[in-house]
């Protein structure tokens, strides 16, 4: 009874220590993530400020800073505490006021922190093909919620023809 119970033991002692380095290996992976999340998230930081040095502020609207940029090819919006709009060159000015009613609709919706807590989670667990399956989900989801907000006010046929024109 004795031999049986020492062999116990050292099983239960080996199933705890591969326990703990798996949990090593994970928090490593985790980690790992964390970094690379820091490392783009300081990197976007950098892009943003050079495309807003290398645009031209126009107008405020709805409480949003617009830039128009020669330096892009589609519309887009950032900023948690400062929101920004930024705007491709050549853009009919009845595309430019349902386009930025769009990325307006981002921020009314709070996009931005959904879009950062999704960052943080896909990067944090990069090695889940599920969180990447749920960061795009959660783009396609965001894009169509604020379709359907813009539509509310915009026709829906014109907003149609500006996102085949913008696209």
């Amino acid at each position: 009874v004795q031999g049986y119970m020492d062999t116990l033991h050292d099983y239960h002692q080996i199933a705890w220590g591969l326990f703990y380095y798996l949990i090593d290996i994970l928090i490593g992976l985790i980690l790992a993530g964390f970094l690379i999340f820091l490392f783009r998230a300081g990197a976007q930081m950098l892009y943003m400020a050079w495309l807003e040095h290398g645009s031209e502020k126009t107008e405020v609207y709805k409480g949003c800073r617009v830039f128009i940029s020669g330096q892009i090819a589609l519309p887009l919006s950032t900023g948690l505490r400062t929101r920004k709009i930024y705007l491709p060159l050549g853009i009919d000015p009845e595309d430019k006021r349902i386009i930025l009613e769009h990325e307006y609709n981002h921020f009314f919706k709070f996009h931005h922190y959904w879009s950062l807590l999704e960052s943080l989670i896909t990067h944090l667990f990069w090695f889940n093909p599920m969180s990447h399956l749920l960061h795009k989900r959660g783009v396609l989801v965001r894009e169509m919620e604020c379709d359907s907000e813009t539509i509310r006010t915009i026709d829906k046929y014109t907003y149609s023809k500006t996102l085949l024109r913008s696209a």
